[in-house]
């Protein structure tokens, strides 16, 4: 057997050149950071090869925060034991081979600098034949060698190795062709040992050894077939897919062709059926050409007609007129006529002088009488004038020849004046009253918000008071108003309170300390604002003054928490008295009544009611100013509304003289024309005179000559008229004439031309043109116009076009598609589908046929791998889990713990059992082997197989790295041999019955739980490193465990069957615990190590275990 004989630590932790001796079981002891775990955690490192220092002192403190760098620098708490200087640590351990006499030195040497930035070197070595000393690392002057020093002093000896892989493959040879794979994890584990784990866990953890080094790296084959198959696969699905969108745009194409092909169809109707109106609309305006034609030739032979009757008639007029002028009657008759009509000329404007007159007088009295009226109860001086309008109003025409027009300007010029004044005065007035309005609304707001209502010039002294003391004093000083430091305690008497006081209530208190420093400012603010009446109370005076508050006295009403206001306001009230009634006031000096009437100064008087109209003292004082202002706002809102209702009134009224001034000019006219009343009757009888000689005339002859005359006129002008429309038609009819010769017909013509050229040049198939022609036959005929016809057609086409359109939009957006997700560049617009039919035609013919062979082959070779690759292992794990459990129970058959026996079992989980039934199936071999390709076992496990499948398949290429750890995690799951499997101890007492350990486990002591997991690790290592008493013969393997903190529940004998059962596997132990432990110890085991410290230093003793447990006794 291969044993630890020797550790050598030279610079490691708080050791700076300590041997340690080791036995077959060696006990190291110590007090609380004497350095025990240094060891354990040196001995760690060199047993396994491991230098990253994870698991340092992880038996004592799952939160250790030791490191590597912390061993070699010897960091402490109360600072660093090797710095500022390079130095060179050495851990290295000796192991005897006692069959063979031999010796094997293996290590690891570390080269460490000043700056502990600098990387440190590492070299691992192994060093055979020699006994361990520190004298291979140190020379005669105490100095430790350099890694380079010591290759230069050993290069035939020494092998080093410049890799950890390198290094233990050589460690595993020297550990007697040790399981390094599994006796490593179970090494680390045994120092992290936990005896509060589960049953199943621990041994799981512990007694299985499973080595899943390859399972990764067989998954990842196995993926990899997997995911060559899902990615062909995926790939044939995508070409599926492409052929199925690929055959849809092929539809579309077609289903478009088509619905264009109607759509051209259409467009020739429509093109010949321009053509057919084009045609009609030219024959149509031939014929009215031709029409026009002959009504303008018509026309010009009845004007010729019409002229030769005028000319007649006029003939025969003129005779008649040469007659009627050569007769006397004639002369005189015209002579009277003209006079008539002079006289009726003047007549008419001496009464239109007197109507406009009357109407003008009349109508402004009309107008005006009523506002007049109304404004002059508005206290508006027009009283006086309401008569004069009265007149006017009421005006009749037998009354306007006594008017005096002069006076009736002089009244209205001075009402309009008035009217002008007042407007201008109510306009003021409006705007003032405005104003108050908007202030008590003002008011009513702060006070609703507390504040009162202090006259301006009392807070511009406050405030600027303030301002000027805080830039003198760099602070804040406040300023208080008498009023707000008082209450008053009956309200009755609150007129007489502020009346009194009046001015004084408002006074300001300063702080005394700055009363003579605001005198100037107070002076200044004064002068230059033009203040005054706002005191400023001198506190100092007054407090150091004599005042008494008599009884009755208006200083008993007030109440206040101010010392200097209650002072101050005794000084003010405390003489004035308070009577019930007027007569009893001049009984004292100074006295009041509620009704605010005082006495003072041998005189009785009424105090001016401005004095408290506005109440200032206390909180109360906001409350009567607020229902005092809302009041006074109705009264002013009132006025307010009875201003501008009289505003209004005057301004209709100064509209309205606006409208119907009188000018002087006018009035004068007016007053001319009822003056010519004389001279109006003189026209009337001479017009009568004149009137009654023409009536005396014979007029017989001329009557009937005029008539003649008038009839003639009559006809002549009849027939001048009927030639003048004649000649209009004429006109008409050569202008439309001319525009159908010159525009209209030439237009259409080269229209017809045209549009027969177009239609030929648009190389309509035969197949458009002979649909085309049927569907015009058929649907056109006499009963149907063409502009019917062409309007249904035109919105079929519009209809089918627009169809055309969308379909063309859709087969445009799947061409598209399947270019954005296949990222082809194909033109998408083109009329033509060649390019898609192409890529579908190859799709279908090469790429399918290829992929589905593809496809098959690598699904065959992906199963065939699952197979082996995971069902296969899964098999062997099982049968390996169960032959190590099997192994063990054989070791423990006669071995003993107490009076119990121990034996592990495995019991299959319920939830997976289908899956282990599976694994461990008979279809799996036939009589030469393997049998995975089974028919009748892939039948028999299906779903099982599909399901297993899925789950070690990843979902996609583009996993993020949580989905790659979570399907890691998957995968672990499904390989775990723990998955399918739970362990139990069973328990055998001396009389026979048995107990499974899980069952019992909480009921028993801390002692006995630990008991049988100490046993089930012990017989994990004797296991791995196949020792003597295990196997039946000569062991040849390094079988070294090291516990820390051992046996800590378990009692005396509990810890010696412990360890006759470690000697009995034949296995080598180091057991680290506190000073208090040395009496389980001490004389049980080979050796006894006692760790101490002094002055941060490290150091071993070596005790005789016997006389060490009689001395701990």
């Amino acid at each position: 057997m291969k044993k630890l004989k020797n550790l050598l630590l030279i610079n490691w932790g708080t050791f700076e050149n300590v041997m340690i001796p080791f036995e077959d079981i060696t006990f190291l002891y110590g007090g609380t950071g004497a350095g025990k775990s240094t060891i354990v955690d040196a001995l760690e490192m060199i047993v396994t090869a491991d230098t990253k220092g994870s698991y340092f002192n992880k038996a004592a403190n799952d939160q250790s925060d030791r490191n590597l760098k912390g061993y070699l620098y010897g960091d402490v708490g109360s600072g660093i034991l090797r710095e500022n200087h390079d130095f060179t640590t050495y851990v290295a351990m000796e192991i005897e081979d006692h069959a063979r006499k031999q010796k094997v030195i293996v290590g690891c040497a570390f080269d460490c600098y000043s700056n502990r930035d600098r990387e440190i070197k590492k070299q691992w070595f192994i060093m055979e034949g020699q006994s361990l000393s520190h004298k291979l690392f140190i020379d005669d002057k105490n100095y430790v060698y350099t890694i380079a020093q010591l290759k230069a002093k050993y290069k035939d000896k020494l092998r080093f190795y410049h890799t950890n892989k390198d290094y233990l493959n050589q460690l595993g040879i020297k550990y007697g062709n040790l399981n390094l794979n599994k006796y490593i994890p179970t090494f680390h584990k045994s120092l992290s040992f936990d005896p509060k784990s589960s049953i199943p866990q621990f041994i799981t953890e512990y007694v299985c050894q499973m080595d899943d080094s390859k399972d990764m790296e067989a998954m990842e084959k196995l993926q990899d077939n997997i995911r060559s198959y899902a990615e062909l696969k995926k790939e044939g699905e995508l070409n599926q897919h492409k052929i199925e969108k690929l055959n849809a745009i092929h539809e579309y194409n077609d289903r478009y062709h088509k619905m264009n092909e109607e759509c051209k169809t259409l467009e020739f109707v429509l093109q010949e059926l321009e053509l057919e109106k084009l045609k009609k609309e030219k024959k149509h305006n031939e014929s009215l050409l031709k029409r026009y034609c002959t009504h303008s030739e018509n026309l010009n032979k009845e004007n010729i007609r019409i002229d030769e009757h005028i000319e007649s008639m006029s003939r025969v007029m003129q005779k008649k007129e040469l007659e009627y002028r050569g007769l006397d009657v004639t002369q005189t008759k015209k002579s009277l006529v003209s006079s008539i009509n002079n006289i009726d000329s003047q007549i008419n404007f001496i009464q239109n002088g007197i109507r406009k007159a009357f109407t003008s007088v009349h109508q402004h009295g009309e107008a005006l009488y009523d506002k007049i009226a109304e404004a002059s109860q508005l206290n508006i001086p027009l009283y006086d004038y309401l008569s004069e309008y009265q007149k006017m109003k009421h005006l009749t025409m037998k009354d306007v020849y006594s008017l005096s027009f002069l006076s009736i300007m002089d009244h209205t010029n001075q009402c309009s004046s008035i009217i002008q004044q007042s407007y201008v005065k109510t306009e003021s007035e409006l705007t003032d009253l405005e104003k108050e309005c908007r202030d008590l609304n003002q008011k009513i707001t702060n006070l609703k918000e507390n504040v009162k209502p202090f006259p301006r010039n009392v807070m511009l002294v406050k405030q600027q008071l303030e301002i000027k003391l805080k830039e003198k004093y760099r602070k804040d000083i406040k300023i208080l108003i008498l009023s707000d430091l008082l209450e008053i305690t009956n309200e009755e008497w609150r007129n007489a309170i502020e009346g009194y006081l009046g001015q004084q209530k408002l006074y300001l208190l300063l702080p005394k300390e700055v009363y003579k420093d605001a005198l100037p400012i107070y002076r200044n603010i004064c002068n230059e604002c033009k203040i005054s009446g706002i005191g400023l109370i001198d506190e100092d005076k007054l407090m150091t003054s004599e005042i008494s508050q008599k009884e009755n006295s208006l200083a008993t009403l007030i109440r206040t928490e101010h010392p200097v206001a209650r002072k101050y306001i005794d000084f003010l009230l405390g003489n004035v008295r308070m009577c019930a009634n007027i007569t009893e006031l001049n009984r004292h000096p100074i006295s009041i009544t509620k009704d605010v009437i005082l006495y003072k100064s041998f005189v009785t008087r009424k105090i001016n009611p401005k004095r408290y109209e506005t109440p200032y003292i206390g909180k109360e004082a906001v409350k009567l100013n607020l229902e005092r202002t809302i009041s006074l706002l109705h009264e002013k809102d009132q006025c307010l509304y009875e201003k501008k209702k009289k505003l209004n009134l005057l301004k209709d009224i100064k509209g309205l003289y606006e409208e119907y001034q009188f000018s002087k000019n006018e009035m004068t006219s007016y007053a001319t024309a009822i003056n010519k009343q004389e001279e109006l009757k003189r026209l009337i009888n001479e017009k009568k005179e004149k009137q009654d000689q023409l009536d005396q005339l014979d007029l017989s002859i001329c009557e009937t000559l005029e008539k003649e005359i008038t009839d003639f006129r009559t006809k002549i002008q009849k027939e001048s008229i009927t030639k003048g429309k004649n000649e209009q038609g004429i006109e008409n009819y050569n202008e439309k004439i001319r525009q159908l010769e010159e525009n209209i017909i030439p237009v259409l013509s080269e229209r017809v031309t045209k549009k027969e050229e177009i239609i030929k040049n648009q190389n309509w198939t035969d197949a458009i043109i002979s649909e085309g022609k049927q569907f015009i036959d058929q649907n056109l005929d006499p009963t149907i116009k063409i502009e019917d016809l062409y309007g249904q057609v035109s919105n079929s086409y519009d209809h089918k076009q627009k169809d055309t359109n969308e379909l063309f939009q859709d087969l445009i957006a799947k061409r598209e598609e399947y270019n954005t997700i296949y990222k082809m560049s194909f033109n998408s617009r083109d009329d033509s589908n060649q390019k898609f039919d192409h890529e579908l035609e190859r799709l279908e013919k090469i790429q399918l046929q290829e992929y589905e062979s593809k496809i098959e082959k690598a699904k065959e070779k992906a199963n065939e791998t699952f197979r082996y690759d995971f069902i296969g292992k899964m098999r062997n794990k099982l049968q390996t889990v169960k032959r190590q459990i099997k192994e063990l129970n054989d070791a423990l058959k006669n071995v003993s713990f107490g009076m119990d026996q121990y034996e592990f079992i495995c019991i299959v989980k319920p939830e997976y059992k289908i899956y282990y039934d599976m694994y461990m199936d008979d279809l799996l071999l036939d009589g030469s082997g393997w049998n995975l390709g089974s028919e009748q076992f892939n039948q028999k496990y299906k779903n099982e197989m599909e399901i297993l499948f899925d789950a070690i398949t990843p979902s996609r290429e583009d996993m993020s790295v949580q989905e790659e750890v979570n399907q890691t995690k998957v995968i672990a799951k499904w390989m775990d041999f723990s998955t399918y499997l739970s362990f139990d101890l069973k328990v055998k007492s001396e009389n026979g019955e048995t107990q499974l350990l899980s069952k019992t486990l909480s009921k028993k002591s801390g002692g006995e739980t630990q008991t049988p997991l100490y046993i089930a690790m012990l017989a994990s290592f004797a296991q791995i490193c196949k020792t003597l008493s295990y196997q039946g013969y000569e062991n040849d393997r390094f079988a070294l465990i090291v516990l820390d903190e051992a046996f800590s529940k378990m009692d005396v004998e509990r810890i010696g069957e412990s360890i006759n059962l470690l000697r009995k596997f034949g296995l080598q132990a180091v057991f680290s615990a506190p000073d208090r432990n040395i009496e389980y110890f001490a004389d049980k085991v080979d050796s006894n190590i006692k760790v101490f410290k002094e002055e941060n230093r490290s150091y071993i003793a070596m005790f005789d275990g016997r006389e060490l447990a009689d001395d701990e006794l």
